[in-house]
């Protein structure tokens, strides 16, 4: 305006990765040239870096969800999770960071959360396994099975009373658990033999004294 210019009251923004937000990124018309005094000139103003949601990618495979975010220049960081749903994939993304809808800009760093995953005990006990499924259960993750039996009346025969693990401890290949199981009692023969005392005289005894 001290030169002789009107500066345009509306000031055009846009992003710039390098100047910093609310300075001028230039003009228009552009400085250097000569123009009549009176000359309307817009700021072309920056709004920072461009800003844009990121989009949900748990559940997608996380090299396909790696090669997305680099084509939109956000560096990718790969992350292990323990988990202990087995299901999941290994090669799946079960959680990120930013989640989903939150604002990135070009250069940010996304996290990618795929499966480590850890085997716990169950509960053997309250669940109602039987000692068939607690074998395979064992044989699966390389675990020793140790089984004893229990006499007694306050369980089904064949239920898993006891475990020396508890739920929720973690599996590791090589380890040992043992498990008590319920089982009839033997039942207890009934003596029925009579024990009888020593015999007495059957006959009549006779005491009087004979006569003459």
């Amino acid at each position: 305006e001290d030169a002789g210019f009107e500066v345009n009251d509306k000031n055009d923004e846009e992003y710039s990765d390098e100047i910093e937000k609310d300075k001028v990124i230039r003009t228009s018309p552009k400085a250097g040239k000569k123009y009549k005094k009176g000359k309307v000139i817009t700021l072309v103003v920056s709004k920072g870096e461009e800003e844009f949601e990121i989009e949900n990618y748990v559940g997608y495979d996380y090299n396909d969800a790696k090669d997305e975010l680099e084509e939109l220049d956000l560096e990718v960081d790969i992350q292990k999770k323990q988990t202990s749903d087995s299901t999941v994939a290994e090669n799946k993304v079960i959680e990120q960071f930013p989640s989903a809808g939150e604002k990135v800009k070009a250069g940010d760093t996304v996290t990618l959360y795929i499966p480590e995953i850890v085997i716990v005990y169950p509960d053997f006990v309250s669940e109602n396994w039987s000692v068939s499924q607690v074998k395979t259960f064992c044989d699966k993750y390389g675990v020793t099975l140790t089984t004893t039996y229990e006499e007694t009346s306050s369980y089904e025969p064949g239920t898993i009373i006891s475990q020396t693990r508890a739920a929720g401890s973690t599996v590791a290949s090589g380890s040992s658990i043992g498990i008590v199981v319920a089982k009839a009692k033997q039942a207890v023969a009934e003596d029925t033999t009579t024990n009888r005392g020593s015999g007495g005289n059957n006959g009549n005894d006779t005491n009087g004294e004979s006569g003459d």
